[in-house]
C-alpha cells in the first residue's frame, strides 16, 4: 500500500485539480496546484470546510455537481462531468470532473476524490462560438464563411434570404454561384489582389438571386489566419445595396431637377451640356446654348400672386419643351431665366440661327390663359454657340446671358447672338455690378447739389441732387456708367432710399445753419413708384 505522504507527493506534482472530501462533503485534502487555482496558499485555508464554500457561489448553480458526488458515495462509481466553480479571488472557471469513491482507501474518512480539469478556455472557445453563431443567424447583415479554398461552410440567415437559396443549397459550393455576370471584372481583381495579399476588400457586387433577380450587394471579406499566418477560412458581411442605390439616383435626379417645372435645373442643364458636347464632339456639329429672360416677370406675381406667377412658368416651360426636339434639353435656371440646349448641324452658317430664333418666339407669342384672364409675355433670348463661342457650359451659358442682357438694354422682347466684343463689355458691367453692391455700405456715394434759379427773378428757387460714385480707384464714376446697371439689377432700390435719406439729412443740416427752408428734387426710378 503506499504511504499517505508519497500518495500526497504524487498529487502534487499534477498540474490537475484534485480533492478529497468524505461523505458530508466536507475537504480533507487539496493539492498544491489545486490550492492555487482556487486562490488559496495552504490547506489549513480549507481543512474540513464545505465543498462548497471551497468552490464557491458558481458551484451552487449547478446542483446536479453535489447530486452525483452523493450519487457516488452511495453507488461507489465513476462520474464525468462539468460545473463551474469561483475562485477566491472571483474567477469563474468551468472544470472537467472526474468523481471517485474509492472503500479501499487508507483515508476512510475522506473516500471520495474529485480530480478537475480546467477547460475554461475551451469552454469560452464554444460559447464564443456559439454566441458568433446566435449573432450571425439573427443579424439583419448577411453573413458567409468560407475555408481556405473559398467553399461555402456557413450562409446565415439574412444570406439565404438575400440569395433566395435554401442552407443546403448554398453549403459546400463556391460563393461564384451568385455572379450574375454584371459586375466588372476589375472589381473581382481588386479584390483578388486585397485578399491574396491578405487585406480585407470592401466594394459591391452585382450578384443574382436563385430566381434570376440582380441586386446589389456591399459586402466585405475579411481572411481568418491561423497563428503560422496561413488563411484557414474568409469571413463575408454584407447587405442588399439595391434600395440605397435607387434611392440616391432618386436623389440625384431631385438634385438636377426643378421641383415646379420637371425641367432640368441649372445643375442638371450644365451636366447635359457635358454628354451633349461629347457627343456632339465626334459628329462635327454644334450646340446653341440658350438663355431666355421673361422681362418685367415680378408684375404677374404682383397683380395675381404667386400662384399664377407658377402656373405660368410650368406652362412657358411646357411651349418651350413642345417647341424644341426630344434630343434636346430645357431648363429652368431660375426664377424667369430658361435655359436650351440645342443639337445644330453647322450652327456657324446661320440659318439655323434664324430658324430657331423664329421657332422660340413663334412659340411664346400666343397670350397665356388662365382664371379668365390672358397674360403676354416679353421674352429676352440670347444665343451662344459650342465650340465657336466656348468649349465650357458655363462659359457658354455667361455667353449667352450676355447677349440676352443686351436684348434687355435695347428695350427686351428680341432675340440677340453672343459676341466677344459683347461679352467685353458684359464682363465689365458684371465687374462694376459687383462693386456696386457694396457702394452704400462703403459710403461711396455722394450727391452734388445743382441750384435751380427763377428766370424772371433770378433768386434761388431749389437744389437738384444728382448722384455721383466715388470710386476709390477709378475715381468719379457718372451716373450713366452705373444708373443703368442699378435698374438692371435692382440695386437702385437701396440706392434710391439712400439718396432720399442723404437729401433729408443735408436740408436738415442747412436749416440747422440759418439757412431758409428750400426745396430738393430727386430723381428716382421707375421701380419705386411700382412699390408705392
Amino acid at each position: 500500500m503506499i504511504p499517505e505522504s508519497t500518495r500526497e507527493s504524487i498529487y502534487d506534482a499534477l498540474d490537475l485539480l484534485v480533492i478529497r472530501i468524505d461523505a458530508r462533503l466536507r475537504v480533507w485534502y487539496v493539492n498544491r496546484f489545486g490550492l492555487r487555482l482556487l486562490g488559496y496558499s495552504r490547506l489549513g485555508e480549507v481543512f474540513q470546510r464545505p465543498l462548497s464554500e471551497v468552490l464557491g457561489a458558481d458551484s451552487l448553480q449547478a446542483p446536479e455537481f453535489f447530486a452525483e458526488i452523493r450519487d457516488i458515495g452511495a453507488r461507489g462509481c465513476v462520474r464525468q462531468l462539468e460545473a463551474p466553480l469561483t475562485t477566491r479571488d472571483g474567477r469563474r472557471l468551468w472544470i472537467s470532473w472526474s468523481i471517485e469513491e474509492r472503500s479501499g482507501d487508507d483515508s476512510p474518512l475522506a473516500p471520495i476524490f474529485l480530480v478537475g480539469t480546467d477547460v475554461s478556455r475551451v469552454h469560452a472557445s464554444m460559447q464564443s462560438a456559439l454566441l458568433f453563431r446566435d449573432i450571425a443567424q439573427n443579424t439583419p447583415l448577411a453573413v458567409i464563411i468560407t475555408d481556405a479554398e473559398r467553399t461555402i461552410l456557413f450562409a446565415n440567415a439574412a444570406a439565404l434570404a438575400m440569395s433566395g437559396y435554401a442552407a443546403e443549397e448554398v453549403v459546400g459550393r463556391k460563393p461564384q454561384m451568385f455572379g450574375s455576370g454584371l459586375t466588372p471584372a476589375s472589381t473581382y481583381r481588386e479584390m483578388s489582389a486585397a485578399l491574396g495579399s491578405g487585406v480585407s476588400w470592401s466594394g459591391e457586387l452585382i450578384n443574382q438571386r436563385k430566381d434570376g433577380g440582380v441586386f446589389t450587394e456591399r459586402i466585405t471579406i475579411s481572411p481568418i489566419t491561423d497563428q503560422e499566418g496561413k488563411v484557414s477560412f474568409y469571413f463575408a458581411i454584407g447587405e442588399d445595396a439595391t434600395r440605397q442605390h435607387e434611392l440616391e439616383m432618386r436623389l440625384q435626379a431631385f438634385g438636377s431637377t426643378d421641383a415646379l417645372t420637371g425641367l432640368r435645373n441649372r445643375i442638371g442643364f450644365l451636366a447635359e451640356f457635358v454628354r451633349l458636347a461629347t457627343h456632339v464632339a465626334d459628329a462635327n456639329t454644334g450646340i446653341a446654348v440658350v438663355h431666355i429672360d421673361i422681362d418685367d416677370f415680378e408684375s404677374v406675381n404682383r397683380q395675381l400672386g404667386h400662384r399664377y406667377g407658377d402656373r405660368l412658368l410650368v406652362d412657358i416651360g411646357q411651349r418651350l419643351a413642345d417647341a424644341v426636339r426630344e434630343a434636346d434639353v430645357v431648363a429652368r435656371l431660375a426664377g424667369d431665366e430658361f435655359g436650351l440646349l440645342l443639337v445644330i448641324p453647322d450652327i456657324a452658317s446661320g440659318d439655323d440661327y434664324e430658324e430657331i430664333s423664329g421657332r422660340l418666339q413663334a412659340a411664346l407669342r400666343p397670350p397665356f390663359s388662365f382664371a379668365e384672364r390672358t397674360i403676354d409675355i416679353r421674352p429676352s433670348i440670347g444665343f451662344a454657340c459650342f465650340p465657336a463661342d466656348g468649349d465650357e457650359g458655363g462659359e457658354l451659358l455667361a455667353c449667352a446671358t450676355s447677349a440676352t442682357q443686351q436684348v434687355k438694354r435695347d428695350g427686351g422682347n428680341g432675340v440677340a447672338r453672343f459676341e466677344r466684343a459683347l461679352g467685353s463689355e458684359d464682363a465689365e458691367r458684371r465687374e462694376l455690378l459687383g462693386e456696386l453692391r457694396e457702394v452704400v455700405r462703403k459710403r461711396q456715394l455722394l450727391l452734388h447739389y445743382q441750384p435751380q434759379l427763377s428766370l424772371q427773378t433770378g433768386a434761388l428757387i431749389g437744389m437738384e441732387a444728382l448722384l455721383r460714385w466715388q470710386h476709390p480707384e477709378k475715381g468719379l464714376i457718372p451716373p450713366g456708367r452705373f444708373i443703368p446697371c442699378a435698374e438692371e439689377s435692382g440695386l437702385i432700390i437701396g440706392i434710391g432710399e439712400w439718396v432720399l435719406d442723404e437729401a433729408c439729412r443735408q436740408m436738415r443740416a442747412w436749416l440747422d445753419a440759418g439757412f431758409p427752408p428750400i426745396k430738393v428734387a430727386v430723381n428716382l426710378s421707375a421701380r419705386h413708384f411700382r412699390l408705392a
